[in-house]
């Protein structure tokens, strides 16, 4: 029993199954904390003049884009889609997924999923609560769902950016043992092809030897019956 519940445990945590609930539900509990502590448009700082809390609703998207409710139906259809792809490719691609995707793709479901949910049954639109000031600017409000997918995505470009660089300088650094191995195979078959030709000209050489030599007495024999 204790070996089926390591085995279980060691998968549950290799999978980030954990990581995706754990995200989720932070993400929740600050929404639902904000609504019950926070009145709607009330500013507490954290950081004066930097950081503060808030409680904000959105039908749209960051900057006010697709905000309505025609906008929030179509972001919830995207939403419940990328949900689905998502969780699609992870149980699809679970044995070939490495450990890096398998994390990133739980951070990706964490932050679509959370604000799939307040676009689904929130009328208001998603709940954010986190700002930024910066001098008389101030940066659209957001909440954590929304930090897993921006952290996510960055993740991943540096990933796949380094891991192409990594696969430039690999093909680099074959480049020239590939052209050396070419090389010497060339110089091989050339070295090959030379001592046929040297055989073969020998061959040929000793060929014309003995036909000389067989005219040479034929002549001989010749001579010596005119002689007689």
């Amino acid at each position: 029993m204790k070996n089926k519940f390591k085995k279980y445990g060691i998968w549950f945590f290799l999978s980030f199954i954990w990581l995706f609930v754990l995200l989720f539900l932070v993400d929740l509990i600050t929404k639902l904390l904000c609504q019950a502590y926070i009145s709607e448009g009330t500013q507490i700082y954290l950081i004066p003049n930097f950081l503060y809390v808030t409680l904000t609703y959105n039908t749209g998207m960051a900057w006010g884009m697709f905000s309505g409710e025609t906008g929030r139906i179509i972001l919830t259809v995207v939403s419940w889609l990328a949900s689905a792809i998502i969780i699609a490719v992870y149980v699809w691609k679970f044995k070939k997924l490495n450990k890096f995707w398998k994390a990133m793709l739980a951070m990706l479901l964490a932050g679509t999923f959370g604000n799939l949910i307040d676009r689904t049954f929130y009328p208001k639109g998603v709940i954010d609560w986190i700002g930024f000031q910066f001098g008389s600017y101030f940066f659209p409000v957001f909440n954590l769902a929304d930090s897993y997918l921006v952290v996510a995505i960055i993740i991943i470009v540096i990933y796949l950016i380094v891991e192409w660089i990594k696969e430039y300088l690999e093909e680099k650094k074959k480049a020239p043992k590939e052209m050396k191995a070419a090389s010497e195979n060339k110089g091989h078959k050339k070295a090959i092809l030379s001592q046929e030709e040297i055989s073969k000209l020998e061959k040929k050489l000793e060929e014309e030897k003995v036909s000389k030599e067989l005219e040479i007495n034929d002549e001989e024999n010749k001579e010596e019956s005119n002689g007689q």
